[in-house]
């Protein structure tokens, strides 16, 4: 299973875990035909608080990514030798595939 589907599944569950928690305090304060229903309007819309969610992990990965890319180029313009070696490499390995070498 993909990592991204077990953290859906993770949000999922912590909202109906959430909302039975919720559902079981109304019932502790007398609260018994209306606690589920109760608990599902102080949680707010489920969709809404799903797409929220993802919305935010979909950011999350994005500005990852952009400094994880900042973080390597970084470190290519301070290690020229390297930098070098992994230019040339990627450069034969293009000419390669077309044919060159």
């Amino acid at each position: 299973m993909s990592h991204r589907k077990r953290m859906l599944e993770k949000l999922d569950q912590d909202i109906r875990d959430h909302i039975e928690e919720e559902t079981r305090d109304n019932i502790d304060r007398g609260m018994s035909p209306e606690a589920r229903q109760a608990a599902l309007r102080k949680f707010g819309n489920v969709s809404r608080v799903n797409e929220g969610t993802r919305a935010v992990w979909s950011a999350l990965w994005l500005e990852q990514l952009l400094l994880d890319i900042r973080y390597g180029l970084r470190m290519l313009h301070l290690n020229p030798g390297f930098t070098a070696v992994v230019y040339s490499d990627a450069c034969a390995r293009r000419l390669h595939e077309r044919g060159g070498i």
